[in-house]
């Protein structure tokens, strides 16, 4: 565990667990609650400023992968293999944070449709120097991290899931959760009847369920499905919160029984358009309206979510609702010419077509 004084509200809440849950040191929170202003947007709303986790890069990916590379360091291996879209945040902010700790990361990744922003994070990992293993579909994405292990070595990898979404990675969430309860206990916001985010591979989702049902609020998840229900789905958010509740509950907590935590999770339907990645009208209006208040959104994930925000807070006004922000504030970092011309040919190709 990290011996820095910034330790998760988590530990704060549990001592105990301390010594009980490995844990390394690399966000910046607590993260601000702040109101959305109403010229822009419905009455009622607020943000949680999740976009702000770290400055190097990382958005709500952090939170997990403190956990998870804490977990890493505890065994002793010497890299952490993830998977996810070409332009997935989590691949890119877990080379960027392994590598702050002395891991090598290797990135199984598959074909998203091909934006600036997908170009920007590929460009990324070639900056890191991150191993890019490329795979023609999402399916494929766990045989290949397996095949990453097994070439490099089982005592000497992690596999760390697509998202940081498992027992692991979801603590980092039920830690967020508590952090909230700290802010409504200190008046900084009302309680809101609703947490909007995205719903990807449902760990955040999972891990806020956890936590506020600890707390005792009352406050319910609307995970918004930016992904296909092969992904995120009832079963999979069924796991993560059993596993969550179990690993918590062997380190000494009390928790909650399982059906409590699931039933403040609505896995919400509509947003998701054409696909994973395919942005979406509402999803560029409602970019648009958080633009007014100098809040960047994405296409693949925030936009989205946040038009189903936006929705539910004009069709019941006046309501506290929370929008918990995921997307980092930070840019990912450039990408050189030279080390662009190392990747493998098929993400050389998305950075330069020519």
């Amino acid at each position: 565990m990290s011996t820095g004084e910034q330790v998760p509200a988590l530990f704060a809440r549990y001592p105990r667990l301390r010594e009980r849950l490995p844990w390394v040191g690399l966000g910046e929170g607590p993260t601000a609650v702040e109101p959305l202003p109403t010229p822009a947007l419905a009455t009622g709303c607020w943000l949680k400023r999740d976009d702000r986790t770290a400055g190097a890069y990382g958005g709500n990916k952090v939170r997990k992968l403190e956990f998870l590379l804490g977990e890493a360091l505890e065994r002793g291996v010497r890299r952490v293999v993830t998977g996810g879209a070409m332009g997935s945040h989590h691949a890119l902010a877990t080379a960027l944070h392994a590598r702050a700790v002395g891991l090598g990361c290797t990135a199984v990744l598959f074909p998203q449709p091909v934006t600036d922003h997908v170009r920007e994070v590929v460009a990324a990992h070639a900056a890191l120097g991150t191993e890019l293993v490329h795979v023609p579909h999402m399916t494929l994405v766990p045989p290949g991290m397996w095949r990453v292990r097994l070439f490099r070595g089982v005592d000497e990898v992690m596999i760390i899931p697509p998202g940081g979404s498992s027992d692991t990675g979801t603590l980092g969430y039920a830690s967020a959760a508590l952090e909230l309860d700290d802010q409504l206990r200190a008046g900084a916001l009302p309680e809101p009847e609703t947490i909007h985010l995205p719903a990807g591979t449902l760990g955040t989702a999972a891990g806020l369920a956890v936590g506020l049902a600890l707390a005792g609020r009352q406050t319910r998840v609307v995970a918004v499905r930016i992904i296909g229900s092969l992904v995120a789905n009832q079963r999979v958010l069924r796991r993560l919160v059993t596993g969550t509740l179990r690993r918590l509950e062997r380190a000494g907590v009390t928790v909650p029984p399982a059906a409590e935590v699931l039933s403040r999770v609505e896995i919400r339907e509509g947003y998701i358009g054409a696909g994973y990645g395919e942005a979406t009208q509402a999803g560029r209006e409602a970019a648009a309206r958080f633009g007014e208040t100098g809040i960047s959104l994405d296409s693949t994930y925030t936009a989205k979510a946040a038009a189903c925000f936006l929705a539910d807070a004009t069709a019941d006004p006046g309501r506290p609702r929370l929008f918990w922000h995921t997307l980092s504030e930070t840019t990912p970092p450039p990408g050189e010419a030279s080390a662009i011309a190392s990747l493998p040919p098929p993400f050389r190709r998305v950075v330069d077509p020519a």
